[in-house]
């Protein structure tokens, strides 16, 4: 969903040759980076870390 909202603005971005688009775009990209990082990578790893695996 992240991902969709981001490209939207960068779209909009391209169209309207507007920098606050490609700014906030920037900002849900990051968003959705972290995210990624905080909830998909960290869980599965200390999944394993519980199982000892």
């Amino acid at each position: 969903m992240l991902r969709r909202h981001a490209d939207a603005l960068l779209i909009e971005a391209a169209r309207k040759q507007d920098l606050d688009y490609y700014a906030e775009a920037e900002i849900v990209e990051k968003l959705r980076y972290h995210y990624g990082i905080t909830f998909t990578t960290g869980y599965h790893d200390r999944e394993k870390k519980i199982l000892g695996e």
